[in-house]
């Protein structure tokens, strides 16, 4: 993400800014949750955060939610004239803030918290803040949705129906991950409020757009660069109007939803192959470039989320790939996939 001025979208950094409310939670001991707009779709940039202390009978306080990747002295000071005293009810989530920030953003009266645990909030007759924990490190051990067998997890829950009724060794072998994984992934996304036990009628999903824009974070995140052969751009002007992929190679992104390269959506071409294609890359004078528009992917080869279908990846594939994407009509076109193609709950 770049760093910019302006505020992010939330759904930017959704997994991050739900392990900020999570440890904001734990360390604070106080209910907190994010209000989603837009039906609970992370597309959409009205989301707020929800805190009321435990055993209290008030209104829960409600914040504005901005996320920032990194909090520059530019961004710092746009905050600054947009808040000028202890009145704004708008909290800055950002993945970990120091202690000397900490400081500053204090006497600039900017509300924040981190994935760390440190926060900064002020409601009617009540302060929280932390400060000094360390920063944590987004491993299995960090976030607990954020490794490759976990979204492997989550990506079969949300793709195979009655899975999540399965004892936890029926899952297990189904994934084919340990029953510890199993359990794992299953407590995270109670917490998160994404399963509904529901006793004798078994459990289900809750929010299955939402969790689809989690588990498309954490591919592009953790999975895709483990799965690259390489970024390359084209010396040939749209070359993939004219191209034909060979046999056991795939298009993802715009091109596997059918749709040209458009002015609305972005340059990023994907490519899934399990090599490079030699020749269509020779033809069309296709070369290595760190700073390119065609990203090539090895395709997620397995018989029960099949990557592969009439001649282009999973459709869920598709979605991470046009959610990997900052131009706005690509995540439009995202959900628009999503809601025609993948699983409802």
């Amino acid at each position: 993400m770049e760093n910019s001025a302006a505020p992010q979208t939330v759904s930017d950094d959704v997994a991050l800014t739900e392990l900020a409310v999570k440890a904001l939670a734990q360390e604070a001991a106080v209910h907190a949750r994010l209000v989603w707009g837009n039906a609970g779709s992370p597309s959409f940039d009205e989301v707020s955060l929800e805190i009321q202390p435990h055993g209290s009978s008030v209104e829960p306080f409600r914040y504005n939610v901005e996320y920032h990747s990194q909090l520059t002295s530019n961004v710092l000071m746009k905050l600054a004239r947009r808040q000028p005293d202890k009145q704004s009810n708008t909290v800055v989530v950002t993945e970990f803030v120091k202690q000397t920030l900490a400081k500053t953003l204090r006497e600039y009266h900017i509300q924040f918290m981190d994935v760390a645990g440190n926060f900064f909030l002020r409601a009617d007759g009540i302060l929280l803040q932390a400060q000094g924990k360390p920063p944590v490190r987004l491993s299995e051990q960090g976030n607990p949705l954020l490794t490759p067998r976990t979204l492997r997890v989550i990506l079969y829950f949300l793709h195979l129906p009655g899975l999540l009724d399965c004892t936890v060794r029926e899952a297990a072998k189904k994934c084919g991950v340990a029953n510890a994984t199993i359990v794992k992934v299953r407590r995270a996304l109670a917490e998160m409020s994404f399963i509904e036990d529901r006793g004798r009628q078994g459990c289900r999903l809750l929010d299955a757009e939402r969790l689809h824009c989690l588990w498309a974070e954490g591919f592009n995140t953790i999975l895709r660069p483990k799965m690259a052969l390489g970024t390359f751009s084209a010396s040939v002007m749209d070359w993939e109007k004219r191209a034909r992929l060979p046999e056991e190679v795939y298009w993802g992104g715009k091109l596997a939803c059918m749709e040209g390269p458009g002015k609305r959506l972005s340059r990023e071409l994907f490519i899934y192959s399990e090599t490079i294609p030699e020749e269509i890359f020779k033809q069309f004078q296709i070369l290595p470039d760190p700073r390119g528009n065609i990203f090539v992917t090895r395709p997620w080869m397995d018989d029960k989320v099949n990557a592969v279908r009439t001649g282009r990846v999973h459709s869920a594939f598709v979605f991470a790939d046009l959610w990997s994407c900052e131009n706005k009509g690509c995540r439009e076109k995202a959900l628009e996939l999503l809601r025609r193609e993948l699983p409802k709950t």
